[in-house]
């Protein structure tokens, strides 16, 4: 019975010892298929020919090893893999574009054997296993859903000087004294299309179905425009406040000074507390004089009013304050040490309390990036899709 007994326990033992072993090792082959597809796809970033470089391009520069591209991007991630499973073999990896066409997938497939131990007295083999990864190459989130609500540059500053700070948000006072006062004191703003038509507390829920371009500021090599290109570029978009609402995408959005206290547009932001992240239009009121004379300037008050849009920001809304109208402090821990007092207090000046949730975009537009791999965006990351 012994004898008999000690057969079938180390069978098992042999079983389970293999069979823990063989788990593990899928297990690790997965994480080094991740951290290929991850490092490849951050290599693809340092290896593109230009910011705007589409991802059509990109793949058949991988697939013909333009450059050693693939050359690059398999040692780079057949190393990493090796690093977190020193098991891991490369079966394939592809360089393509999505579907959509507006994103790079890189894929990294690997195998790894583990030896039968304790199962190879009962005939057992070793065991094979197989992983993949897909990684993207995406650019700084912005989507459709722009908030018709502008920040001024010196916003812009103050949100990225807080970005350093233990104190992750701001606040941000309409009108702000540095910027000037748009459209009766708030820098609200109609989407464009929309015109005048009372769609504020709509588009403050859904944000604009619209996207906006951002004026041109940069050249191909990263140095800054004249103000003399920028002043015809703006000129260009906002020559009239009926072209102006109906360029798209819009590089200019017309003032909409709506009473923010309005039940409507006050219940829109109490939903807009409750979001991780929206994004916004940041402007310079610089840009407002024109090289040409014969335009009207952009910074007329009121409905006549429009914000040349400098840049994207993706934030987070700690609270607000418009007139009587006073929001509780958002339960997120990025508005930490914002107190209800603080919200409270002031009078009826209007405020945000606002945090920076992603780097500012600079280029490009508020849609979907297009064709090229940035669409113009100077700001591009990784991350793990499959």
């Amino acid at each position: 019975m012994v004898a008999i007994l000690t057969i079938v326990l180390v069978g098992m033992a042999a079983f389970a010892t293999d069979f823990g072993l063989a788990y593990a090792n899928k297990r690790n082959l997965q994480k080094a298929a991740d951290a290929a597809a991850l490092a490849a796809a951050g290599a693809v970033i340092s290896n593109l020919t230009s910011p705007n470089e589409g991802c059509a391009s990109v793949a058949a520069r991988f697939t013909a090893n333009t450059g050693n591209l693939r050359t690059t991007l398999q040692t780079l991630a057949d190393s990493i893999a090796s690093q977190n499973n020193n098991r891991s073999t490369r079966t394939g990896m592809t360089v393509a574009c999505s579907a959509d066409n507006k994103r790079i997938e890189v894929s990294y497939s690997n195998t790894g054997t583990t030896p039968a131990l304790l199962g190879g007295v009962f005939g057992a083999s070793n065991v094979n296993a197989s992983r993949t990864a897909t990684a993207d190459v995406f650019t700084s989130p912005s989507g459709f859903g722009l908030r018709p609500y502008a920040l001024c540059i010196l916003d812009e500053a103050a949100l990225l000087a807080a970005q350093n700070t233990s104190t992750k948000w701001v606040k941000v006072n309409y009108p702000n004294a540095g910027c000037g006062s748009y459209g009766g004191n708030w820098y609200s703003l109609n989407c464009p299309g929309d015109g005048n038509n009372g769609l504020l507390d709509t588009n403050t829920l859904n944000g604009c179905s619209t996207e906006v371009g951002i004026i041109p500021q940069f050249d191909s090599a990263g140095l800054a425009l004249a103000q003399s290109t920028i002043n015809a570029s703006i000129s260009s978009q906002c020559t009239s406040a009926a072209s102006r609402t109906q360029v798209i995408p819009a590089d200019c959005m017309l003032a909409d000074p709506g009473n923010l206290a309005s039940n409507g547009i006050t219940s829109a932001w109490d939903v807009l507390l409750t979001k991780p992240s929206i994004t916004v239009p940041v402007f310079d009121p610089t840009w407002n004089t024109f090289a040409d004379t014969s335009v009207p300037a952009c910074k007329s008050g009121g409905n006549n009013g429009c914000y040349p849009i400098k840049a994207i920001a993706a934030v987070k809304v700690c609270a607000y304050r418009f007139q009587n109208k006073k929001s509780t402090v958002a339960p997120d821990s990025i508005c930490s040490g914002l107190t209800q007092a603080a919200v409270n207090a002031g009078g009826n000046q209007d405020a945000l309390w606002i945090a920076l949730t992603a780097p500012i975009q600079n280029q490009g537009t508020s849609g979907p990036s297009g064709g090229a791999v940035g669409d113009g965006s100077n700001v591009l990351g990784t991350r793990l899709i499959q």
